[in-house]
């Protein structure tokens, strides 16, 4: 339930961490940037568009996103990297924080980052502990929609929350009253 960004490290770059230990191998579906964004295209093109047998130095430097992605950069794994980072942040509505530390964003912000984070490799499996305990209605609503899509596409989304307005968004409830577990 609490935040685990690293604090030596952006908001970018906790999310880029990820793929950085995978050696930028992300994975090939998750969501779609929205067509409302100047540079929209979905993750299945730019995935597409890196070579994928392009890797990344297996050493973790203390910045990992060194530059934003420009049209001269040489590494395609690595703009891959931070254009799907972005398209993370930016479906957050974080994207702008970008650049701070965790020290400079508030708990709602550093949830939103460590989601951006767990969904950065495109997960098979997504375990959520709390995952709108410091959202305001508006935020939990963003991060609510984002994971019923990710589930929709694919990814198996388990979620333990104590918010109600959060389960007006997933397709199956079950209650754990006293250790027993049974379907709502």
């Amino acid at each position: 339930q609490s935040q685990t960004l690293l604090p030596n490290l952006t908001a970018l770059d906790n999310v880029i961490l990820p793929s950085a230990l995978c050696n930028g191998k992300t994975a090939q579906r998750d969501v779609e940037i929205p067509a409302d964004s100047s540079d929209a295209k979905s993750v299945e093109e730019t995935v597409s568009d890196a070579s994928s047998e392009q890797t990344v130095d297996d050493g973790l430097p203390d910045v990992i996103a060194a530059a934003p992605v420009s049209k001269t950069h040489n590494d395609p794994v690595q703009d891959h990297a931070v254009e799907r980072a972005h398209a993370l942040l930016r479906r957050l509505q974080v994207d702008d924080l970008a650049e701070c530390y965790p020290k400079e964003l508030s708990g709602g912000e550093m949830r939103r980052v460590s989601i951006a984070r767990a969904l950065m490799n495109g997960p098979k499996l997504l375990i959520a502990d709390e995952p709108t305990g410091d959202l305001d209605a508006e935020s939990t609503a963003i991060v609510m929609r984002l994971l019923q899509e990710v589930a929709h596409d694919g990814t198996a989304v388990l979620m333990v929350t104590h918010d109600p307005d959060a389960l007006t968004y997933v397709d199956r409830i079950y209650r754990m009253d006293r250790g027993v577990l049974a379907e709502a």
